[in-house]
């Protein structure tokens, strides 16, 4: 699922929103600008974009447009509900990011009671 591996935080959606909307591509500050996010967030937001393919930058014009995996109709139709409801889209997000931290805690909780074996000189 799109909102558990590329897409899993609001500053991912609404750059990738962004785009969507101008239908055309933007610089790094204009993205910025759009969505509040300084250029650093920015900067980190669209190399994570174009890593999974849903942006594209043209390294000299220094532009990002949508990419092709942001075409596929998963993507289409999950930015549709997020421009339709973005209360809903990230009630989601937050709910797989809650699972995440449930799930290393508890991990973490059962690590802690794991009995070490002893090193062969005896101080491990």
């Amino acid at each position: 699922m799109l909102l558990e591996t590329h897409l899993r935080s609001y500053e991912k959606l609404e750059v990738l929103h962004s785009l969507r909307v101008a239908a055309r591509p933007m610089s790094r500050g204009e993205l910025g600008d759009a969505c509040g996010l300084d250029i650093g967030t920015t900067s980190t937001v669209l190399f994570d974009l174009a890593h999974a393919k849903l942006i594209e930058v043209d390294a000299v014009a220094g532009l990002a447009r949508v990419g092709p995996a942001a075409r596929e109709p998963v993507c289409e139709g999950l930015m549709a509900l997020y421009a339709e409801d973005r209360a809903v889209v990230m009630e989601v997000v937050n709910t797989i990011s809650m699972g995440k931290i449930r799930s290393m805690a508890a991990r973490a909780f059962a690590d802690a009671f794991v009995i070490r074996r002893k090193g062969r000189d005896g101080d491990g």
